[in-house]
């Protein structure tokens, strides 16, 4: 059958369905756009005044010319991942089976999805960097209209390459397998870019001119970022291009198994348990079962910790992305705590990124969560005991990268006063910050029924705060846990690493005796 032949009959396809399937009337449309604009009218220009002052307080030309890059840098990976398991072309289970098995132009199926996605990854883009803007605008600083124009429109560009990199994930095996190696090197490509970039204007530059994720930043600082522009600009054409043209040689098998896993996601976040959404997306990328260890045949009285770090080590040897990403993911947390942890927000950042970390190497304390009749069977000890024991390889392989940091920065001299203090207290966030992810990971990623039911009944409408705070507390007791005590001594010096010391100490006591003492579900 010719193609024309086939798109003749997509065609016939969609005109029946606009006979059959009645979309939104006018009315409705123009309600919904009346909303909109009426909703963006009330709260738009407080929450413009909140943007604006606030992110002139964390962004300055020079950290975003220094930093900038590092995070779109880190947004295309992001989104490259995001093929991995959805992407930007997904069908329904029932679509799949009907469309994809017809004899229609495959395409021409794909082609408007594709576009679309395209033009909300730009769109995207242009509001994060209009944000941008408004961030580098503040404190009466301003920003010349031209170069505001030439950031919107190079983060706008930069959304389409990283839709454009999301479908050459989500359509090819190869891409997909070659993500994982590629993911960390990036990560570990953007700290240090991000790092050695404040200390050496060198590499500074090099960092602007470095690629598409330079060259969106470009106008902040660049002298002849036009030519930046014209570059990124380049590159989002031939990306969207080469995506269109090749968006029907997407395999039916991959678009089935992202179906399912979207039809099971959404089913689990109805019943707002993120843990099954999360194993739903995570079928995607499975490569068949494990395999089993040979550690059961350890003795369980003879060492509890031992035996559950050789699982972890074995859990780790089959996905090593995983662990490879936690440890970047570790080291950079520890680079901010190490060099910027001056600032408030810095240190934040790095005590999240070590909590997020934690959490990637968590997974098979999950997995012992996901099946407890099976541990109480195999694993004769009590329940807090085999959680804590599984923080124990976590705690000790980041405590291990920190260190790696420490030497790191040492060499580099980009350690700041008072070093070896700072070093103390960071190396001290490891282990607070593995206890707050294990204390997450213990609740199984699934919202309790009391929970969502005060919510619920609230009349007041604080309930969505409930939710909110009962999802943001243990990341946030990880970050302000593993932050707090660098930004302590950073900002008063040695005569701070007691006080400093004495509160990591309680902190980290605290959630491992309530670790302790969690009782079998």
């Amino acid at each position: 059958m010719t193609s024309t032949s086939r798109s003749e009959r997509l065609r016939d396809v969609r005109r029946w369905r606009q006979v059959t399937v009645a979309g939104p009337s006018l009315r409705k449309r123009a309600e919904t756009i009346y909303t909109v604009l009426l909703t963006c009218a009330i709260f738009g220009a407080g929450l413009f005044d909140a943007v604006h002052s606030a992110l002139a307080q964390v962004m300055s030309v020079d950290g975003t010319a220094t930093w900038g890059p590092a995070l779109v840098l880190l947004g295309l990976v992001v989104t490259a991942r995001w093929g991995a398991y959805q992407g930007p072309v997904v069908y329904a289970v029932a679509d799949v089976a009907h469309l994809l098995g017809a004899p229609l132009n495959r395409r021409a199926l794909a082609a408007r999805r594709l576009a679309q996605a395209l033009a909300a990854g730009a769109l995207v883009g242009a509001v994060l960097g209009s944000i941008a803007v408004i961030g580098l605008a503040g404190h009466g600083r301003g920003i010349a209209a031209p170069r505001a124009v030439g950031l919107v429109g190079g983060l706008a560009a930069v959304g389409v390459i990283a839709v454009a990199a999301a479908w050459s994930v989500q359509s090819s095996d190869g891409v997909e397998r070659s993500l994982g190696p590629l993911t960390w090197l990036a990560l570990a490509a953007a700290v240090a870019l991000g790092t050695l970039g404040d200390q050496h204007p060198g590499v500074l530059s090099a960092e602007l001119w470095s690629g598409p994720w330079g060259w969106a930043t470009a106008p902040v600082r660049a002298s002849q970022w036009p030519l930046a522009l014209l570059l990124l600009g380049a590159t989002a054409v031939l990306a969207a291009a080469a995506a269109l043209v090749r968006c029907g040689r997407c395999p039916t098998e991959r678009h089935l198994r992202r179906a399912e896993a979207r039809a099971g996601a959404v089913a689990s976040l109805a019943a707002f348990d993120a843990r099954s959404t999360r194993r739903a997306l995570s079928r995607v990328t499975a490569r068949g079962a494990p395999r089993a260890t040979g550690a059961l045949r350890w003795s369980v009285r003879r060492s509890l910790v031992l035996l559950l770090a050789w699982r972890g080590a074995t859990a780790l040897r089959r996905t090593p992305g995983r662990a490879a990403e936690a440890l970047v993911l570790g080291g950079a947390g520890t680079a901010l705590l190490l060099v910027t942890a001056d600032r408030p927000t810095a240190a934040l950042a790095g005590g999240l990124l070590l909590y997020v970390a934690a959490t990637r190497l968590l997974e098979p304390m999950r997995e012992e969560i996901d099946a407890p009749g099976r541990t109480r069977i195999l694993l004769r000890a009590a329940w807090g005991r085999i959680l804590f024991a599984h923080a124990v390889l976590p705690a000790a392989l980041l405590a291990v990268i920190a260190l790696l940091s420490v030497a790191a920065c040492t060499a580099t001299g980009s350690l700041a006063a008072p070093g070896g203090a700072l070093a103390v207290t960071a190396l001290l966030g490891v282990p607070t910050a593995t206890l707050a992810a294990a204390l997450s990971a213990r609740r199984g990623g699934r919202l309790p029924t009391s929970v969502l039911s005060m919510a619920g009944a609230d009349a007041s409408g604080a309930g969505g705060f409930l939710v909110v705070g009962w999802l943001l507390l243990w990341p946030l007791v990880g970050a302000v846990g593993a932050g707090a005590p660098a930004a302590l001594v950073a900002h008063n010096g040695v005569r701070a690493l007691e006080p400093a010391l004495i509160l990591g100490v309680m902190i980290t006591a605290g959630l491992a005796a309530l670790l302790r003492r969690t009782r079998s579900p």
